[in-house]
């Protein structure tokens, strides 16, 4: 597997090559991070099926939106006609109104789901059809309740508050609608490349790509897989996303080894993002619907799980039991990694995310007042617990040495490749450390042949472009890091002399 990329970020024209093990290493600011989360969204893109994510984005968008229409009419009624109201002509012509919409919304949502099970044309023109008819449909819904307002206003003092306020969200919605199928229709966008784009904006904070220094120029990203399907998107100097080439999700996730990707970075965090996981899930249940149904469209061309951090998240809350132990390597991996742990410490911690504390020992702290060190530890114990490592994925960590000692750093370099032969699954790490990098190198020579390991270093051409140069030994990259220690060395020479 390898990503070419021209033109991107900090970077003019170079290819990381990835292994089943890949290290990515350099100093500070020559793009490892930025490198790391392109591979990410890239894996992410390949991966996810873009196409149905989007039209489940929307139907179910929609389908919130018949339910929120369906509750204020059903608690208009409750709250404003007796059962003797009932009886009454203006009921039953109201009701008959309110029987013929939710018809029409049910029939729409049966309707498109069929299509989308048994689509033949191509995507661009099935989305746009969906929308117009979309766009129809909400139409009639304003149509009939502005009838029944009518009714309403003319017959009754009825406060209709509640359906005057779902007839402000329906023409909200409809105007996004409409916006969008003008944006679709008229500039004829592919509205692949243009969820493609919105993919690889979140990951990057909405910030343009493209390499500043070459903005007129064309940048490229190209992914060539394992099962050798190459996703391949240009930007044009405008910013304009294109595949290009033809690329089918749902086949090349079908043909793909690789499943899925996640990003892992500010490790010392992870404990912390748990916990507020945690909090999240008990508080979703108490959480109003209105709060819940977001009025903006564009929520649809969002994919929470292609963001790097939004997926981190949705994987650590993970609390479903029978997955987290079906997989029995995943229980050879816990049982492994946990007798390593207990040899090491020589005891066992154990941590409640509940109230957010660790007891070590026998005596129970707040995880504020734990170290770092411990708390990353303490985080990828339970991220292994609870089956985060899966095979077949490609797991990213970005300085996985930030705030650990450099003997846990040998420790931890050790355990991921340890999980990684075991369960399977590539692993990509972006470091600076000299501990790590050499960890990982002598370990590969002895007990983990079987891996194909990468070595890649990041450094800066003349014109200041970062380039990553593949190495078949460490000797370049120990060199490199190696740098302050003998400039210290020169400096000691020179005071030595000077005495």
């Amino acid at each position: 597997m390898k990503l070419k990329i021209k033109n991107i970020g900090p970077f003019k024209d170079t290819t990381l090559n990835i292994g089943n093990i890949t290290v990515i290493a350099g100093v500070n600011d020559t793009g490892k991070s930025y490198l790391s989360r392109l591979v990410f969204a890239m894996m992410k893109i390949a991966t996810s099926d873009i196409e149905s994510q989007v039209v489940k984005n929307f139907l179910s968008f929609i389908e919130s939106t018949f339910k929120q229409i369906e509750s204020s009419i059903d608690t208009f009624i409750e709250t404003n006609f007796s059962n003797k109201d009932k009886e009454t002509p203006l009921f039953k012509e109201i009701n008959t109104i309110y029987e013929q919409l939710n018809i029409s919304n049910k029939m729409f949502l049966q309707k498109w789901v069929e299509n989308f099970d048994n689509k033949q044309e191509k995507f661009n023109d099935f989305w746009i059809s969906l929308l117009k008819d979309c766009n129809k449909l909400l139409k009639k819904n304003d149509e009939l309740i502005s009838i029944t307002l009518q009714k309403i206003d003319s017959n009754t003092n009825k406060d209709a508050y509640k359906i005057k306020t779902i007839k402000y969200v329906i023409n909200t919605i409809n105007k996004d609608i409409e916006e969008i199928l003008i944006f679709f229709t008229n500039d004829k966008k592919d509205i692949i490349s243009h969820l493609i784009s919105n993919i690889l904006s979140e990951n990057f904070h909405g910030e343009t790509l493209k390499n500043k220094n070459y903005s007129n120029e064309d940048s490229q990203l190209k992914l060539s897989l394992d099962n050798k399907k190459k996703l391949s998107i240009i930007i044009k100097a405008n910013n304009e996303f294109e595949l290009e080439n033809a690329f089918n999700y749902l086949e090349n996730i079908i043909e793909n080894p690789v499943l899925d990707a996640t990003y892992i970075s500010d490790t010392d965090q992870i404990l912390d993002l748990m916990m507020e996981e945690k909090r999240i899930q008990k508080t979703s249940e108490y959480m109003l619907e209105t709060e819940r149904l977001k009025l903006s469209i564009n929520n649809i061309f969002k994919f929470k799980k292609c963001n790097y951090l939004d997926d981190f998240k949705s994987k650590i809350s993970d609390d479903d039991e029978t997955e987290r132990y079906s997989n029995l390597k995943a229980v050879l991996v816990k049982e492994k990694i946990s007798k390593e742990l207990y040899n090491y410490f020589a005891f066992e911690n154990k941590i409640n995310l509940e109230n957010g504390s660790l007891t070590k020992k026998g005596v129970t702290v707040k995880f504020s007042n734990s170290s770092r060190g411990l708390k990353i530890i303490e985080a990828f114990k339970t991220m292994i617990s609870n089956g985060f490592f899966k095979e077949g994925n490609l797991v990213i960590i970005d300085e996985p040495e930030a705030y650990i000692h450099p003997e846990w750093q040998y420790l931890f370099a050790r355990l991921l490749l340890d999980i990684a032969r075991i369960v399977n699954f590539k692993l990509v790490v972006s470091t600076h450390s000299p501990y790590i990098i050499e960890t990982i190198t002598s370990l590969s020579n002895r007990d983990f042949k079987d891996l194909t390991f990468k070595y890649n270093f990041i450094n800066k051409d003349k014109n200041f472009n970062s380039c990553i140069i593949e190495e078949n030994s460490l000797d370049h990259i120990n060199e490199a890091l190696s740098y302050p220690y003998r400039e210290l060395d020169k400096y000691e020479f020179k005071w030595d002399i000077k005495k």
